[in-house]
Parts: C-alpha cells; structure tokens; sequence
C-alpha cells in the first residue's frame, strides 16, 4: 500500500512478496527514488516462506517527514530475507547491500540486513544458510532503545551456517544510544537451531564514528574507525560503554582502532593531554591501535599523539609536539 507523504515523496505501509520476485522491493526504490517510509511498526521490506529468499539493495530512510506515529518505530529493517526448509531440502537467506538511514523518530532496534532459516517442527532435517553482508545503518539522529545491527541472522529448529560480516555502523550528529547495543553482526538461535562452528559475526564489520556517544555496549567490529570532531576537547570521550565493548572476535582476532585527528588542527594542546576513545566499564581484548591522521597548530607544529590501552579505555595522548623541518 503507497500512500503520499509530507515530502511529496511517498512512503511504503507493507511491502510482502511471496511470488518470487526477490526484487520486488528493489523495482519500488528504483521507482520512487531510493526512499521508503514505513508508517507502522514493525513493517519491512522481505521476501519470506521459500527455501531461496533474498533482499538485496533495500534503502530506507526515517526522518522528521516519516513520523506517522508521533515518531515512533518498532522495529526497522534495511532488508528481511526468511526461507523455510522442508524435510531434507536445504535452504539459503540472503539480506545484503541494504541500507537504513535514521536522522528522527524513536525505535526498538535497526537491523541492515536480517537473514532468517527456519525449520518445520516435524523432523526437518535439510540445513541453512544465512547470509547477512555489505548492509550499511547510518545514525545521526533519534533514539534507539535497544539495539543497533549490521546484519543480523536467525535460525529454528535446525541446523545451518551464517556469514554476517563487511556490514558498516555510522554515527555522527547526535543520536540518543545510551540503551542500545552496537553490533556489526550477530546470530540467534531459537528452539532447535544451532549454527555451525565456521559461522562469521566479525569479519569486515566496521563502526565509523565522528561525534561523541554514550552505549550500552559493543561487540562483533573489525574495525572500528574514530574521527574526532574539531570542537573535541582533552579529557574528551568519543565513545562511552556502560557495560562491555568487546574488542575481538573471541577466536584470535583482534579487532583494530584507528583515529583520525586532523580535524582538531589549530587547538593549542600540551604534552599529556588526552582525547579518550573509548571508555568501557569492561573492555575485552587487546585491539591494534593505529593513529591515521595527526593534528597541528599552524604551520610550525604537529602534535605527535601517542595510541594506548589503559586498563578499561583506550586513549590518545599527546607525547611529543614537534617541528616540522621545511
């Protein structure tokens, strides 16, 4: 159901195909210009009760003009894939290269890219795969009151693997967070379901941040890259985690920070000041820290900043301001 909106664009009420056409919901954004408006909660784009399901380039977007319900949003979806196995067929869910872009409103959770297996309850024996990739969730406004994924897979009463990796988290501007998780990926089983051991929620799976937020948690990223705003001062945190940011995939893999100061250019700063990255109530794993891009003042001085771990936090100090030779 189309119905018109504020900004004379329009928006989708529900969109559900059950005949195959997997890109049925990428024929409406080409149609109407790249943006979807879900009125109502809970309501995604998806593809859904077949064994080979698929949501692929979905683009969504809530702001100020797709505010049907004083702003309020259950739950948005970037794109939703969900096949069925029946007796020992195998199936395959494929939620990949959507995006959502929040800029207002109030919701539950936003997943890029959701990737659902479900069995019968009536000895299913065929396996899943569940593919959630490439999905992008961009925030620079609203609330988010429980949790923020990149991609995102399900599974029910059986046996499947998922991939949930190279999906991108960007936050700038002013989103309120502070009761939300931040996931690149992650997987969920429910009664019967189990994934296999090469199952991926870590690779590739990046956080972009360029403004100062408060989490509940964080896990499941790659990298994480920081960008300091100009107006960022010392003793400053960029990314503050009431409980527990996980740096690391648990197997061996260590997540790598990377911090770009250029921005700050022009502040007078002095040996020992500090701009805090990351400060965590826990802090698990040992990240690769990397400083990509330093600050100056003028032409005459750049400050050489030094990246470290301390305990629950992970700092950017200035160690040492020096003189260029020209």
């Amino acid at each position: 159901m189309l119905l018109p909106s504020p900004s004379g664009r329009f928006r989708i009420d529900a969109v559900r195909s059950r005949d195959g056409r997997s890109n049925f919901v990428e024929e409406l954004v080409e149609c109407f210009d790249g943006f979807l408006y879900f009125v109502v909660a809970e309501r995604r784009p998806y593809l859904v009760d077949i064994s080979h399901a698929q949501a692929i380039k979905n683009h969504v977007v809530i702001n100020s003009n797709s505010n049907p319900l004083e702003g309020r949003f259950g739950y948005i979806w970037g794109g939703y894939a969900s096949a069925q196995i029946a007796g020992a067929a195998a199936a395959i869910a494929k939620a990949s290269c959507n995006s959502v872009t929040i800029e207002d409103g109030i919701t539950g959770g936003i997943f890029g890219g959701d990737a659902i297996i479900g069995g019968g309850s009536d000895g299913t024996t065929g396996t899943g795969t569940a593919i959630a990739k490439h999905n992008i969730v961009a925030l620079s406004g609203g609330t988010v009151t429980e949790g923020v994924y990149g991609g995102h897979a399900y599974i029910s009463h059986t046996s499947g693997t998922a991939t949930v990796t190279h999906n991108t988290v960007n936050i700038s501007g002013s989103p309120n967070l502070t009761t939300a998780f931040l996931y690149g990926g992650i997987i969920s089983v429910s009664i019967g379901g189990s994934w296999s051991e090469d199952s991926d929620v870590f690779t590739g799976n990046t956080l972009n941040l360029s403004s100062q937020i408060e989490v509940a948690g964080v896990a499941n990223f790659e990298f994480l890259n920081f960008t300091l705003p100009a107006d960022t001062t010392a003793g400053d945190i960029m990314l503050s985690v009431s409980g527990t940011a996980v740096l690391g995939n648990g197997d061996g893999k260590d997540s790598e920070i990377s911090v770009d100061a250029s921005a700050i250019d022009g502040q007078f700063l002095d040996v020992g000041d500090q701009f805090i990255i990351l400060d965590a109530g826990t802090l698990e794993g040992t990240p690769v820290l990397k400083e990509v891009a330093p600050a100056r003042f003028g032409a005459t001085l750049v400050y050489d900043f030094e990246l470290y771990k301390d305990d629950n936090r992970i700092n950017d100090g200035i160690a040492d301001i020096l003189t260029p030779n020209f």
